[in-house]
């Protein structure tokens, strides 16, 4: 509620058997946020899901498969709802957009490499850290920060090279 989501998401639905909790946390969350985002796990759950709660639309969560894991349904399940996808390189997000209505993306890979230095290509794949690319140690502490930067201003660059795509503003009041 204080932070306002553009997009609110509640826990990974895991079986049909947990609709009613996917549901009812779903109306706990809409007056804070534009959109619900639920993520459907298990076949049998999207069928049951309404289009809009709370007055929101819903949004489902594809995660992207990876070694670490992925959406078990078929792409065709998710087909006429509007998609956030969880997780993947922005190449393979971009691909998935060929597929799916795809509304948002997330960049938690960014963050994931940055901690380590490493900063994502204009091309939307990990590629070299700070350091090789500037020739020297990152200066400073915040070395993952500069990372992350760098990261973000790739990503934006490589979405703008393929989608139209709209920059938004936190909703949260500033203070």
């Amino acid at each position: 509620a204080e932070v306002r989501p553009w997009i609110g998401t509640v826990p990974d639905t895991m079986s049909a058997a947990e609709i009613d909790r996917t549901l009812e946390q779903a109306r706990q969350i809409a007056p804070w946020c534009e959109q619900v985002l639920v993520i459907p796990k298990a076949e049998g759950i999207i069928e049951y899901l309404p289009r809009e709660i709370g007055g929101k639309p819903i949004v489902l969560g594809f995660s992207v498969p990876t070694e670490y894991g992925g959406t078990p349904l078929p792409l065709w399940d998710f087909q006429g709802w509007p998609c956030h996808l969880l997780g993947g390189n922005a190449r393979r997000q971009l691909a998935l957009c060929g597929y799916l209505n795809v509304i948002s993306a997330d960049g938690n890979l960014a963050w994931r490499l940055a901690r380590r230095g490493v900063v994502i290509t204009r091309q939307g794949t990990a590629g070299k850290t700070i350091r090789q690319l500037d020739g020297q140690r990152w200066q400073g502490k915040d070395a993952h920060l500069e990372a992350l930067r760098r990261s973000l201003d790739n990503l934006r660059y490589f979405w703008s090279r393929h989608r139209a795509v709209e920059w938004r503003q936190s909703l949260a009041p500033s203070t």
